[in-house]
C-alpha cells in the first residue's frame, strides 16, 4: 500500500530498502527493539536476519513469501537518488491470485525503481514504462 510503513525485517518492500543501509544503522534502527513475530514465517533472529539484508543488498532485490502477510508473496527493489536509497518499489500478490512465480517480474521491479530514481533525480525523463505482458 502507498505509504504504509512495513517492519524492517519481515517483508520484501522493507527489506529492499533496509539492505541499502549499513549494518551498524541498521543495528541502530532495527536491533534495539524486539522484532515482532507476524507468524511462523517471520524471522526474528538478528544474525539470519542480517544475512539475509547482506543477500539483498548483493544481489538488489529483495523477495518475500508471507513472514509479514501470509497470504501474500512480493518483490522489491530499492529506489535511488543521488546514490542513497529514499524508498523501495514493490509488486505484491494474494495467494488467491497467484499465477505463477513473482520472482518473473523482477526485472520489471529494478526497471521502474531505476525510472523512478532517475525522474526524481532529474537526471533524465525517463521512457515510458514498458510492462511485460503476464505468462
Amino acid at each position: 500500500m502507498i505509504g504504509e510503513l512495513y517492519p524492517a525485517h519481515a517483508g520484501a518492500t522493507a527489506r529492499a530498502y533496509f539492505a541499502t543501509l549499513s549494518a551498524s544503522a541498521r543495528q541502530a534502527l532495527m536491533y534495539t527493539v524486539p522484532l515482532a513475530k507476524f507468524n511462523d514465517l517471520t524471522a526474528d533472529d538478528a544474525t539470519a536476519i542480517e544475512a539475509e539484508m547482506v543477500a539483498v543488498a548483493e544481489r538488489g532485490w529483495a523477495y518475500s513469501a508471507g513472514e509479514y502477510d501470509i497470504n501474500t508473496r512480493a518483490v522489491a527493489a530499492p529506489v535511488f537518488v543521488g546514490g542513497r536509497a529514499i524508498g523501495s518499489v514493490s509488486i505484491g500478490e494474494h495467494k488467491r491470485e497467484q499465477l505463477g512465480d513473482i520472482r518473473d517480474h523482477i526485472s520489471a521491479v529494478l526497471q521502474v525503481a531505476d525510472q523512478i530514481g532517475a525522474l526524481l533525480s532529474s537526471r533524465a525523463i525517463p521512457a515510458p514504462i514498458a510492462v511485460p505482458a503476464p505468462n
